[in-house]
């Protein structure tokens, strides 16, 4: 198969995994209105933990559980557990189009801890655009006292987990199945969730309800397996990440369609900045691994 054909498999399976991601988000946050948080992450958390362990069985990528409950992986599945949770909680408390655009600040997230975990050299491009992202980030969370809440810093936190997260993913080995580490970081995931519920009051959850999670649950998993695809097949990594940020047109599309949320006008153009920064960060990324002496 062509490089070309190999990175339009994966564009498509990244934008159809962004797609099942906010589905996913919408169902979530249907039950997450009237019931406890850690509740509703754990019941969704152990739906996500049969699906995968029955990909797991299915592919006979089981062997390689053993292996992956080690040291790094674990601290990748706390920190993936970690910024998922913080992100649920502000997408239950903002808009969802407002939660997704703070979460796409991750790349320039990892470029900041990239130069303080490994001394990677950053020129004044990427600098810029991480400046550039953050004011877009500040468009969304209107830091005045009004505006601003524990839930904005939620959702600043989530991005802030998922690049430390990166950071130690490039560190596993690379013969360890990659769903095999999805399932150490689903189960870290139920686990926090089902301790933060120990504090809460459960409330009795429907069958509708528990159908919601499970196909939240059935969604997530979706997603997690379509970008670990697009990602492993991709000739280009530089071409296809990009669009990971179809994940914003999804996310306001079934914002609106489930809740009538609209962003408003200065939340719109933040998106536009911490997008427009991001593929910028990428395109130098690119570039500066084409020739490393540029920097």
């Amino acid at each position: 198969m062509t490089p070309v054909s190999n990175n339009s498999r994966s564009i498509a399976a990244l934008t159809v995994g962004m797609a099942a991601y906010a589905i996913s988000d919408v169902a979530t946050k249907f039950v997450a209105q009237t019931h406890p948080f850690g509740q509703t992450l754990a019941v969704r958390g152990a739906f996500t933990v049969l699906m995968v362990a029955l990909v797991l069985i299915g592919s006979g990528y089981w062997r390689a559980i053993r292996r992956a409950f080690s040291g790094l992986v674990l601290l990748r599945g706390l920190l993936d557990a970690s910024s998922s949770a913080l992100y649920i909680a502000a997408l239950i408390n903002m808009p969802i189009a407002n939660a997704a655009a703070l979460n796409m600040v991750h790349p320039l997230i990892l470029v900041a801890l990239s130069v303080i975990f490994l001394q990677e050299i950053v020129g004044w491009r990427r600098w810029s655009a991480v400046a550039v992202g953050f004011l877009g980030v500040l468009l969304i969370v209107k830091p005045t006292p009004e505006a601003f809440n524990i839930f904005a810093l939620a959702g600043l936190g989530a991005p802030f987990f998922g690049a430390l997260r990166e950071l130690v993913t490039r560190r596993l080995d690379p013969t360890l199945p990659s769903m095999a580490i999805t399932f150490v970081s689903v189960i870290m995931l139920t686990l926090l969730a089902a301790g933060y519920g120990i504090t809460e009051q459960w409330r009795p959850i429907s069958g509708r309800e528990a159908g919601y999670l499970a196909f939240a649950a059935c969604f997530f998993s979706l997603a997690s397996y379509l970008v670990i695809f697009a990602f492993r097949t991709a000739a280009e990594v530089s071409a296809v990440a990009p669009f990971r940020y179809t994940f914003l047109i999804w996310a306001g599309l079934v914002g609106y369609l489930a809740f009538n949320e609209l962003p408003d006008g200065w939340a719109l153009l933040g998106a536009v900045l911490i997008v427009a920064s991001g593929l910028y960060a990428l395109h130098r990324e690119a570039i500066r691994r084409r020739t490393p002496a540029s920097h």
